[in-house]
């Protein structure tokens, strides 16, 4: 929102008008497809079938093919979402939190 009010103090306009053209922007953006929201640093790699892939650049240099998963668009090789647990261990205390959490949630209902 600072940046906002920078850029319509120096443009010498109401702060609501700069806004309201963003938007308009993001809206004409969206209508032609182009995905929206993201930092200009990262933007979401999107194949020829429409897929947003993962696009972290590999050793060799070409961007990841991988499915990319949640807010991030990144597959799991680059830090996208976790593969769970792996040892019997922690597949334990996981299912032993689940039954926490839903014990709890149980409690709140009635």
């Amino acid at each position: 929102m600072n940046m906002m009010r920078e850029l319509a103090r120096s443009l010498g306009m109401p702060v609501s008008l700069v806004h309201l053209a963003f938007n308009e922007e993001k809206r004409e953006n969206r209508a032609q497809g182009v995905l929206v929201g993201y930092r200009n640093d990262h933007r979401p790699y999107v194949d020829a079938d429409g897929e947003v892939r993962c696009a972290a650049r590999c050793r060799d240099g070409h961007p990841c093919k991988r499915k990319g998963l949640g807010g991030g668009h990144r597959c799991p090789n680059h830090g996208g979402m976790s593969t769970g647990p792996r040892t019997p261990e922690g597949r334990q205390r996981s299912l032993e939190a689940l039954a926490r959490y839903r014990a709890g949630r149980k409690g709140e209902k009635t």
